[in-house]
């Protein structure tokens, strides 16, 4: 069983497409040689099992390629919250953090230990 490393940033993000961009930036430093429109098919087909709300003001987003080497959950800050549709849910929800998860599929990988403490604690 892998580790999974887990690590606390903060981040500035517009919209949905900033996200976008900094996470494709995230994924390249687990997955040597993943392109952007790699991050976004991996993203795109991981939201067809489920959207990614977490709460009403967080957000999970999910790479899951085999390209990933050093699997890691990066805990966001947004340091400016931003409009979030749900399709889900048919509303707009305020998003000020994301849980971004970076994985390889082939990996087994133990337990997140910071997660429920990130998601429900409004001070981080």
């Amino acid at each position: 069983m892998m580790k999974i490393n887990e690590i606390f940033k903060y981040a500035s993000c517009k919209n949905a497409a900033d996200l976008d961009r900094q996470i494709a930036n995230f994924a390249k430093e687990c997955a040597p040689g993943i392109t952007d429109k790699e991050v976004e098919t991996d993203i795109q087909l991981r939201n067809k099992s489920g959207e990614g709300l977490m709460s009403s003001d967080v957000l999970a987003i999910h790479v899951q390629d085999k390209k990933v080497v050093k699997d890691t959950v990066i805990y966001l800050t947004l340091t400016s919250p931003f409009n979030y549709f749900s399709d889900y849910f048919k509303k707009k929800f305020v998003i000020s953090k994301v849980v971004v998860i970076i994985v390889n599929p082939q990996h087994k990988l133990d337990s997140l230990t910071k997660l429920t403490d990130f998601v429900i604690n409004k001070n981080k």
